[in-house]
């Protein structure tokens, strides 16, 4: 293979958590300037959406030929035949003349093969890159290819996952599929809401086209929630915490940790920007989203640059609505009221989704003392808090009366809003 010295772009390097940003240069840097519009990375990086059929592109290539390595790997894990994982993984590892010669689409399938056997050393307490040396280069340029980090992110593990008895598994476990589709389900969804929310943030409030928009984001969080709900019946939290959550481990490749495809980097974390967060500044949060940013897709990433410190859709609002005073006209009013119901069911899923990690990483049950994303129980109770506080200000008071302020501690009481189900 040809010898390089594997260089990641600084912008994907994983963020530490006091939130300090390397200061090497990079394509789409956090912070910085967009991808411009002149490379092929970049065209798949306007391009890289998750619609229906490019999904169906992905999942249906196997550019590596791996489909017979890849349903060897539940039973290799079973045995923790950590030999044998690293054998098949040397056989697929494709050479960097064969990378150039694969479309983005192909990159985005090979990645996703590689990648099963990525968290599958790394379970069983192996670097990939120490046990299979030759697959660091591969890994670098095809994450180049792909403006995306050089491993699998939760895109790979969900949708671009093929369906059936080719799909790529750890453990073979029908609780594994309920994680799976939950992914496959829920990222589409997210992804349309945030492209509803980016164009309703260029409107004026008193936009006809805004009520739409608004109810297409909020259909994409409904859809999150039913997701999440079907993980809940079907998913045994000590299996995830035992059986799942080790494959989900970070790994190190050219000096740089990246963690695994975890469901919680999907970019809910980016509705939450656009609808509240981005004027709202929160130390542990936003250094949480600046990790996120860098194992998602490079739209997402770019949408986060473009996005930060810019007025909420919240601010907006609230804002407009203190402006005409207690009785707003019927079109703000009904805008407030739509933003409330988004509101709304982002603390449903939040508080559903604590009330899971809780069960999950209970000190009688969990492996780790973070979730798969890297975040604590502490920080998603935060952002929970914080999201209540939002729909708070967001609310018509005058036509909302059951509506509490957040008192001193920024709690919230009083209506069916802030009394999230399976809390106590």
């Amino acid at each position: 293979m040809q010898s390089v010295t594997p260089k990641v772009p600084s912008d994907l390097r994983r963020v530490e958590r006091s939130g300090a940003h390397d200061g090497e240069t990079g394509n789409s840097r956090l912070g910085g300037e967009p991808l411009n519009d002149n490379s092929v990375e970049d065209t798949w990086a306007d391009t890289c959406r998750l619609d229906a059929s490019a999904i169906a592109a992905i999942a249906h290539l196997d550019p590596l030929c791996a489909d017979a390595a890849c349903r060897t790997v539940p039973r290799l894990n079973a045995a923790a035949d950590v030999a044998g994982l690293a054998d098949a993984l040397r056989r697929i590892v494709p050479s960097l003349s064969t990378v150039g010669r694969y479309s983005p689409f192909e990159c985005a399938a090979a990645m996703r093969d590689l990648g099963i056997f990525l968290g599958s050393l790394k379970r069983h307490g192996v670097e990939p890159v120490t046990a299979v040396p030759e697959i660091e280069v591969a890994l670098v340029e095809l994450g180049r290819r792909t403006v995306m980090i050089p491993r699998d992110t939760v895109y790979h593990y969900g949708p671009w996952n093929p369906v059936g008895e080719r799909q790529r598994m750890y453990t073979g476990a029908a609780e594994e599929t309920v994680l799976i589709d939950s992914v496959r389900r829920a990222a589409p969804a997210l992804d349309d809401g945030l492209r509803a929310l980016e164009a309703a943030s260029e409107l004026a409030v008193n936009d006809p086209m805004l009520a739409s928009l608004l109810t297409r984001a909020t259909d994409g969080v409904k859809t999150l929630i039913d997701a999440l709900d079907g993980v809940r019946r079907a998913l045994p939290p000590v299996f995830f915490a035992r059986s799942l959550r080790p494959y989900f481990e970070e790994v190190t490749i050219a000096g740089c940790a990246y963690l695994g495809p975890a469901a919680a980097h999907l970019p809910l974390y980016l509705i939450d920007e656009l609808v509240w967060s981005s004027d709202r500044p929160d130390d542990q949060y936003a250094s949480f989203k600046r990790d996120t940013a860098r194992h998602g897709l490079p739209s997402h990433r770019n949408l986060f640059a473009r996005r930060q410190h810019r007025p909420s859709l919240t601010s907006v609002v609230t804002h407009e609505l203190r402006a005409v005073g207690l009785v707003p006209p019927d079109q703000l009013r009904d805008v407030g009221e739509d933003l409330v119901r988004l509101l709304r069911l982002l603390v449903t899923f939040r508080g559903r989704h604590l009330v899971l990690a809780r069960r999950e990483y209970a000190e009688a049950v969990r492996l780790y003392p973070l979730g798969s994303g890297g975040a604590s129980v502490e920080l998603l109770h935060e952002i929970l808090e914080l999201t209540r506080q939002s729909a708070v200000l967001a609310s018509p008071g005058a036509t909302h009366p059951t509506y509490a302020s957040p008192d001193q501690h920024g709690d919230c009481e009083g209506h069916s809003l802030f009394r999230t189900e399976g809390e106590a």
